[in-house]
């Protein structure tokens, strides 16, 4: 029995020598100027960052104000398309027009003329 308590032991002796050396502790000592400067650092950083903040705030009301006027002259392009179109469309129908007139005029010249002549002869009856 003795030797396995001996086996047993020399098994625990790094065990326990182990468990009782306590786990190293990595503690930083800071003077005060350094906290003071980690302080002043971290406030500055505050600092920026909270103007940052407010810059991508004001650069987010810009980009929506300007997707806003885009989209206004995007309406008023097509508006102007419209209107040019239906500019288009009125001289398309005064030039159909016109040419329907000539063609009428050409066809009736004759008797235009023969109208006038005739108007002429018989003012000149009437008159004398």
């Amino acid at each position: 029995m003795r030797p396995t308590i001996a086996i047993l032991l020399f098994l625990w002796i790094p065990v326990i020598s182990h468990a009782q050396q306590s786990a190293p502790t990595d503690t930083t000592c800071f003077t005060q100027e350094e906290i003071t400067s980690l302080y002043e650092g971290l406030r500055e950083l505050e600092v920026s960052d909270s103007l940052k903040t407010e810059k991508i705030a004001l650069q987010e009301d810009q980009i929506t104000n300007l997707r806003a006027k885009i989209e206004q002259f995007a309406s008023l392009d097509s508006l102007k398309e419209e209107k040019i179109n239906t500019l288009n469309d009125r001289l398309n129908l005064q030039e159909e027009k016109i040419s329907l007139l000539e063609k009428k005029i050409r066809r009736n010249r004759y008797k235009h003329i023969l109208m006038g002549a005739a108007g002429g002869v018989l003012l000149g009856v009437l008159i004398k």
